[in-house]
């Protein structure tokens, strides 16, 4: 087995800090203001694989300037630039090189992107012009969204901008499809377009990072244009399920006297607690599917810790003897093993967890920055040489099929 080896203290938190320190760089990077942005075409609304902490960092530099060693590659600083945090001026060029010809360069750089849909990778990229862009990895066709990166769903990206309070729709082609006045939020669709959700503080500061801000869970019906209050929790993630219209929300009670994977179906206002406990990451519903993997950590019981496979419709957990460092596919679920050279990626047959294939990548994944499309036919991944975004094609994951 290739990767890194650290002992099993080390491994639980480094594993528990990479999760959370790429979502907290897309949350940055999205909530970024760049030059030309109008106001929405339309004043009211008309109408999500990634976690998000409750607040970030001041400064980009802050965050990547002092890696840990035992948790994460070294940022390299030439490629991002200190303008991600304001207007972009001016943005580096990186010239192919014969190696790369024969992998998919989605973007230059920087390390932020999400799947959109079968074959399509949203990417911020900064050439030739900054922003959000959608890329076909079949047919290399590339459309300019919008001048932020935001969060893909089947016909709209949420684009959020905190300053001007609001988070604009843009279609897939790039035009507007309205806007909502929610202060700047980050807005997750679901899988069949017609609901949104997000999260509004209530506090503007906590006492501690590992504290989530108490805040109102919001649900908008794109169909009727009706908006919907689910419920309060100190809230450190949002998804919805792989099927769709069911929220998932990992937080607390503000009392804090329940904690765990909490289940709301809208237009319900109300939330439901499937899995209880603290501390849980990575969240990742099984795409096309009401199923969902949850890693829960640092729990003080060995035997709660690790991997969940969650059924919302049963109601049942699962623990999963597999590594914390994993992405999840329609029929398949994918751990990185951290390599010298190269790293590698074991793929498990979902719902047996029968291993089914293994593929050596082109090069090392950057700041645990790795996503694999909804059907499991491409890994992306922000890769260490050159901090581009890269796309390789994964072969078909079927149990007793390893390669």
């Amino acid at each position: 087995m290739s990767g890194r080896t650290p002992g099993h203290g080390e491994r639980v938190l480094w594993r528990y800090y990479l999760p959370i320190l790429a979502a907290t760089l897309f949350g940055i990077l999205v909530s970024c203001r760049f030059q030309g942005i109008g106001p929405a075409a339309y004043p009211t609304a008309l109408y999500s694989a990634t976690a998000l902490p409750s607040s970030t960092p001041a400064s980009l530099d802050g965050m990547v300037s002092t890696p840990t060693p035992t948790s994460r590659r070294e940022l390299l600083t030439r490629t991002v630039p200190k303008e991600a945090l304001g207007d972009w001026t001016a943005s580096p060029t990186v010239q192919p090189t014969a190696e790369d010809r024969s992998e998919i360069v989605a973007a230059e750089c920087c390390g932020v992107f999400a799947w959109a849909g079968v074959d399509w990778l949203l990417v911020y990229d900064v050439e030739p012009r900054p922003g959000g862009w959608l890329v076909n990895v079949v047919s290399g066709e590339r459309r300019w969204v919008a001048p932020r990166f935001g969060v893909p769903g089947p016909n709209v990206i949420a684009v959020p901008d905190p300053i001007s309070g609001r988070t604009t729709l843009f279609k897939w082609d790039g035009s507007s499809s309205g806007s909502i006045e929610n202060g700047g939020a980050i807005v997750y669709p679901d899988a069949t377009g017609r609901w949104l959700a997000w999260s509004v503080p209530e506090e503007s500061s906590v006492p501690s990072s590992a504290v989530s801000r108490i805040a109102r869970v919001m649900v908008l019906d794109r169909a009727s244009g009706e908006t919907y209050f689910v419920g309060r929790l100190r809230v450190s993630a949002l998804a919805w399920s792989g099927a769709g219209s069911e929220l998932l929300v990992v937080g607390e009670t503000p009392e804090d006297s329940q904690a765990g994977l909490w289940v709301s179906t809208p237009p319900s206002s109300g939330l439901h607690l499937v899995k209880n406990g603290r501390f849980f990451v990575n969240l990742r519903p099984v795409p096309g599917t009401r199923s969902v993997l949850v890693t829960q950590v640092l729990s003080g019981e060995p035997k709660d810790d690790g991997v969940w496979l969650i059924d919302l419709e049963t109601g049942t957990s699962k623990h999963l003897p597999i590594e914390t460092n994993y992405r999840v596919a329609q029929k398949s679920v994918w751990v990185l093993q951290w390599g010298k050279e190269h790293d590698r990626l074991i793929g498990y047959s979902l719902p047996d967890l029968e291993v089914c294939a293994s593929a050596e990548l082109g090069d090392q994944v950057l700041s645990d920055m790795w996503e694999i499309a909804p059907d499991g036919r491409w890994i992306a991944y922000w890769r260490m040489r050159d901090q581009r975004v890269v796309v390789e094609p994964l072969s078909d994951c079927r149990a007793s099929s390893q390669g």
